[in-house]
């Protein structure tokens, strides 16, 4: 006896919707994960430096990353929150203070003497519920034999903060001795918490292999 065809058509489209539905159910679990482990406490700051000093450049680049709660917070002790802004307005605010309070922050002397960030990029990344935003300072490297520099960062000194830091050279120069180890080998992560306002520190000293047309 032959198969009634409109029952089998009911039961193509029943096994349709269950394996859609449970596609739809993975991928909301997958998200879920991810969402979950980009996630960082409220009121915690993570912070990342690379320093990378090249011959005539030396860069810093600045990841902060943070919860959309720590965001308000922040805002809250500048002063600079608007309650009648949304979220995405509220991280534009937060853009803008950090490029212009970076500058007074995280500071660089080079033997010695205080070094001022020629130009200052900010890049946003937000990876799910982590915000992300990226600043890269550019610092005129000294021209010399051999090189001292010394970064602090006081950022965000009124939350618990996370650190992970390293540097790298690139070209005639190479790295003498520093406080952290070199990337891609970062160094571990360490956390200050909120009534410690000692600045981080990076510590280091650069020793130029080739001379430069510029050095006699």
């Amino acid at each position: 006896m032959p198969a009634d065809k409109s029952n089998l058509t009911v039961v193509n489209a029943l096994d349709s919707r269950r394996l859609a539905g449970a596609v739809t159910l993975l991928l909301n679990l997958f998200s879920a994960t991810l969402v979950a482990a980009h996630d960082l406490p409220i009121g915690t700051v993570k912070i990342t430096n690379q320093v990378i000093v090249q011959a005539d450049v030396t860069l810093i680049q600045y990841d902060v990353g943070f919860h959309p709660t720590t965001l308000i917070m922040i805002l809250k002790e500048l002063g600079h929150l608007k309650t009648s802004s949304d979220y995405q307005d509220n991280l534009k605010i937060f853009r803008k203070w950090i490029k212009k309070r970076i500058q007074k922050t995280v500071m660089m002397t080079m033997d010695k003497k205080v070094v001022l960030a020629s130009k200052i990029t900010v890049e946003p990344m937000e990876i799910a519920k982590h915000i992300q935003t990226r600043l890269t300072l550019s610092y005129p490297t000294a021209r010399k034999i051999r090189v001292a520099f010394d970064i602090s960062d006081s950022s965000f000194v009124g939350l618990t903060r996370l650190y992970g830091s390293g540097f790298k050279t690139k070209g005639p120069i190479a790295v003498m001795e520093s406080s952290t180890k070199a990337i891609p080998i970062r160094s571990p992560t360490s956390t200050k918490p909120p009534q410690d306002s000692q600045p981080f520190t990076i510590v280091g000293e650069i020793k130029l292999l080739q001379p430069l047309k510029s050095i006699n």
